[in-house]
């Protein structure tokens, strides 16, 4: 099960099992009014890439919401994995 956590500059979205960090949502302290959403990939090794943004967004719940579904479509996507790590159907 996933949940978010508050704290006093983002809202993060992370898996109860083992306490990874899947997502964010934050907004900037000069501009309350534009909420930016972002997702943390599980690629290794980490790079720029791990980091997805999502949008922005008018308030928190669809910050928040743009993680969750983002994960949601993840769970529900089949993926083909052979040796060389994961590819797309040739």
């Amino acid at each position: 099960m996933n949940r978010w956590i508050h704290t006093n500059n983002m809202e993060y979205y992370y898996r109860e099992s083992d306490g990874k960090i899947l997502g964010a949502a934050w907004h900037y302290h000069m501009n309350s009014a534009v909420w930016t959403s972002k997702i943390y990939t599980e690629d290794f090794p980490f790079t720029n890439e791990s980091e997805k943004f999502l949008g922005h967004f008018i308030d928190s719940n669809f910050a928040k919401q743009s993680v969750e579904k983002y994960w949601l479509l993840q769970l529900n996507t089949l993926e083909f994995k052979h040796e060389g790590g994961y590819r797309d159907w040739e």
